[in-house]
């Protein structure tokens, strides 16, 4: 029986010097979901962890992936995972934020 391929998980460099400058040794990538009356949407939502907080987000994963600068904890089902995911820092008016690129909610679409 073949295996499958073992996905690659990269960090952008101004990431990585977040996470080594803010201490985070573990990201945890969960589902949000956002229901209404007339519609319903789902995203995936990525956060950084340390310390304790990371140690129970590891446990409770349903897949650990390395990333280089950290790890990745995947504890939601429905997420969809490309073969290569990039994550990324994106700031807005000094707000951080990561974002996942290869990753989203599952969908029947």
């Amino acid at each position: 029986m073949d295996e499958d391929p073992p996905m690659k998980a990269t960090c952008t460099p101004e990431l990585e010097a977040y996470l080594a400058r803010r201490g985070y040794t573990l990201l945890e990538v969960s589902i949000v979901d956002a229901r209404t009356c007339c519609a319903g949407y789902s995203e995936v939502l990525v956060t950084p962890l340390r310390g304790e907080a990371a140690a129970q987000a590891r446990q409770n994963a349903l897949r650990v992936m390395d990333a280089g600068a950290c790890e990745v904890a995947v504890v939601s089902r429905g997420v969809e995972i490309d073969d290569e995911v990039r994550f990324e820092l994106v700031s807005f008016l000094g707000a951080k934020d990561v974002r996942a690129n290869g990753m989203r909610a599952f969908s029947l679409r």
